[in-house]
């Protein structure tokens, strides 16, 4: 169990090292064909300077300036070959001249570019770390994929700061496409409508995961989830919360344990930690090692589809205000410790100053299912309310 732990975990780190190593070999090929495009330019400047001196009895400056300026293609016409041989050697010799000059020039070209682009991504970067590291009172999700791009999609609707963790660039792009509105958007046109001509997405699609996380406005690792570092570079000693979204319960497992080890460590008490859980039996050992809260999707999945089935349009309704509809409607929780306003407040006053429809009362541990819109709200209530944020 340790060794496929182990060599799980080491996954993520062997893929790091080799593209560090083809980013090495990429490097040494194009600084070495700057070298051959150097030696080469030499070589013809000797070569055409050897030529001309010997063919048509040019100085040494004239032969080599002669050479260069065939070489630019710039050709001011001041020196020419006047002898038949000087002639087919500056015919032969400007070919060769112009091919070998373009291939230096797209091998310094690419050089530059590249050179570049790792300046611009460089720089992406530590806006981004800088960015992390002024988090506080932040989400930290673990995991992208089906769930987790649903957790992100409900942090970023809602405003609450996170950082998504997750080591696969595949699933950490999807996870980004479904936070971008106007490829949401193209994509339900799809969806709805079959236009695939004018709603093309694979611009979105192609693009980098840097880009995409730049424009949608989320910030996140490319790490492996399960390790202490990723979560002490998400900043877990400022964190608020932690969620768990993996697919695999033996890295929620780990992650929780890892995550709750280091908030004591780091003397971060309150985060609270929420993980996924695939397999009900479970629930017990991820609850042992530090979660908060556990939640099954396939137990709520199961119950949704009941729900489309007996009673159909609350499921429709639940759909459409999760999915569809342009306003965030959400069950809300509000502490009267935390607004003393509501304190002493009928329920029927909070729903008319509010906007706020309170469907129960949790006091003194107890819930008040449909509370009488005539109840008075007291010190330390929970109120769940159905409002719009």
């Amino acid at each position: 169990m340790r060794y496929f732990r182990n060599n799980r975990s080491s996954l993520p780190q062997l893929t790091q090292n080799l593209d560090i190593i083809l980013q090495r070999f990429r490097k040494t090929i194009i600084n070495s064909n700057v070298t051959h495009a150097g030696l080469l330019i030499i070589g013809l400047v000797v070569i055409g300077s050897l030529g001309y001196s010997f063919l048509e009895g040019w100085s040494l400056i004239d032969s080599v300036y002669a050479t260069i300026i065939t070489i630019t293609t710039v050709g001011y016409g001041d020196l020419t070959p006047e002898t038949p041989a000087g002639r087919i050697f500056a015919i032969f010799f400007t070919l060769i001249a112009i091919g070998v000059a373009g291939y230096a020039l797209s091998t310094v070209a690419v050089l530059v570019i590249e050179h570049q682009q790792i300046q611009v991504k460089q720089m992406m970067e530590n806006r981004k770390m800088k960015q992390i590291a002024d988090l506080k009172d932040h989400i930290i999700l673990c995991g992208g994929g089906y769930i987790g791009k649903r957790v992100a999609h409900e942090l970023y609707q809602t405003d609450t700061p996170f950082v998504i963790i997750e080591p696969d660039e595949n699933i950490l792009r999807w996870t980004l496409l479904y936070l971008h509105q106007d490829y949401m958007a193209k994509k339900l046109r799809q969806f709805h409508h079959l236009d695939y001509v004018q709603s093309d997405t694979t611009e979105y699609e192609r693009q980098d995961v840097a880009e995409l996380a730049e424009y949608v406005g989320v910030l996140y690792l490319q790490e492996n989830n399960t390790d202490d570092a990723a979560l002490m570079r998400a900043g877990i000693e400022r964190a608020r919360g932690l969620i768990t979204t993996m697919d695999d319960d033996r890295d929620n497992l780990f992650t929780v344990l890892s995550a709750r080890q280091l908030a004591k460590h780091l003397n971060n008490p309150r985060l609270r930690i929420i993980s996924r859980v695939v397999d009900e039996p479970n629930k017990r050992k991820i609850k042992a090692a530090g979660a908060d809260a556990i939640v099954s999707p396939n137990v709520m999945g199961g119950f949704q589809i009941a729900s489309s089935l007996l009673q159909p349009e609350v499921a429709a309704y639940w759909e459409y205000i999760l999915s569809e509809c342009e306003e965030t409607v959400r069950f809300i929780e509000l502490y009267t410790d935390h607004h003393p306003e509501l304190i002493g407040q009928t329920v029927s006053e909070i729903r008319q100053r509010y906007n706020r429809i309170v469907i129960a009362i949790k006091r003194n541990g107890n819930y008040i299912h449909v509370p009488d819109l005539a109840m008075v709200t007291q010190k330390a209530d929970i109120l769940i309310a159905v409002g719009t944020l």
